[in-house]
């Protein structure tokens, strides 16, 4: 067992197990297909005004989940918060069903951004065992909640446009039940693990790990894009239906899942940053190679993503679990899954720009332009952030 390892404390049972993760993650994702009917059809909103209700509570998870993160630090009782933001993202979720005013839709969006991505942090600073055991199994958890949530959200969809809500609000409320249960009945052993953690601020922390936020915002940033660019692109180029692009989406994300299972179970962090570079090459290789991709070739090109993808993300995820062994364990995690939601909030940023920039273009040139571009910058941002990511593994190993 490595030293990183052995930092990371194991209890007689798990405080926190990856169902829990999933489900975290499932809630959020199941309304993902149900927003544009939401906003569109229900509220009778723009495509603009869609936009600003996804990047709403991507802001309320930017700001949010580091200081939730930073107060659990300081006053201890994770698992006792995490419920309470449980029990708020639910009500948030639930009451996104009822007929409400916009403009009280859009007070609550930041509200669940921030309570949801708050809930999935605190989990994993919750989450016992190794290092290993948080990145191979906590990571592919979410990863694979993010893959299969759409897709039951779609299904649900055919009930109504409220019914995606109902069932994350009811997911979740469930998870917050489960999590209290849990906070209350902690050995005398697991409640040491909880009490307050002195470990410095947000900005002490995050210049500590800022080379592994930066490469994880990079790669949400081209994801965040992806999701536009590759929609139209698949559906102008190659013809794709809806069905298939969901398809798509799930095979880059499943992959994304798999490949973080099977590197987390490395023993050695040093050796996971070697394949940040290589894998961040090959990731933006493959995003521009979709700009081209024959019909026939881009399900396997997607795979090709979704698996270099985690070879820049597991690394990244190694290294703060090992930073939080120790100290700020809550702000630490936080902080990843903040970067996080900063690139998906500036993905469609960028891809609103290359509209702008090549708006004498078409539509298939402007999602070319875009793919080919967030490749070069995820492969460009590891390659300058590399000696850094290296030396965040030195300082974690010392940790």
């Amino acid at each position: 067992m490595s030293r990183l390892d052995r930092a990371f404390p194991a209890t007689t049972s798990s405080l926190v197990s990856p169902l829990f993760v999933f489900m975290a993650v499932l809630g959020p994702m199941t309304t993902v297909p149900a927003l544009r009917r939401l906003i569109i059809d229900a509220h009778h909103g723009t495509p603009l005004l869609l936009h600003s209700f996804v990047a709403a509570g991507m802001l309320g998870s930017v700001i949010g989940a580091p200081l939730l993160g930073s107060l659990a630090d300081a006053r201890g009782g994770k698992l006792a918060l995490a419920a309470k933001l449980a029990a708020l993202d639910a009500l948030v979720t639930l009451l996104s069903a009822a007929p409400l005013p916009t403009p009280v839709l859009f007070a609550l969006r930041p509200l669940h951004g921030g309570a949801s991505v708050g809930v999935l942090s605190l989990l994993f600073a919750s989450f016992r065992g190794s290092r290993r055991a948080l990145v191979s199994r906590g990571g592919a958890a979410a990863i694979a909640a993010l893959a299969l949530g759409p897709a039951l959200g779609g299904a649900l969809s055919r009930f109504g446009a409220g019914a995606p809500f109902l069932a994350a609000g009811g997911l979740t409320l469930g998870l917050s039940l489960v999590l209290a249960r849990q906070a209350r009945s902690q050995t005398r052993f697991e409640a040491i693990f909880e009490r307050p953690e002195a470990g410095g601020s947000i900005v002490d922390t995050a210049r500590r790990l800022a080379a592994p936020l930066l490469l994880v915002a990079a790669q949400r940033f081209a994801f965040g894009g992806l999701v536009a660019a590759f929609a139209l692109h698949a559906r102008s180029s190659l013809g794709f239906s809806d069905a298939k692009v969901g398809m798509c989406f799930s095979t880059l994300l499943l992959a994304f899942a798999l490949g973080t299972y099977g590197l987390g179970r490395s023993r050695n962090v040093r050796r996971l940053v070697s394949f940040v570079v290589p894998g961040s090459l090959l990731f933006g290789a493959s995003l521009a190679a979709l700009s081209c991709a024959p019909a026939r070739f881009v399900v396997p090109t997607l795979a090709l993503c979704g698996a270099c993808a985690a070879l820049v993300y597991a690394p990244c995820l190694a290294i703060v679990a090992a930073h939080s062994a120790k100290r700020a364990r809550a702000t630490s995690l936080s902080l990843l899954h903040a970067a996080g939601a900063a690139g998906m909030l500036l993905g469609p940023l960028g891809g609103v720009a290359c509209e702008v920039f090549l708006r004498g273009q078409s539509d298939e040139a402007r999602s070319r332009a875009f793919l080919i571009a967030a490749g070069v910058l995820s492969a460009l941002v590891a390659c300058l952030l590399s000696n850094e990511v290296s030396q965040s593994a030195r300082r974690a190993a010392a940790w």
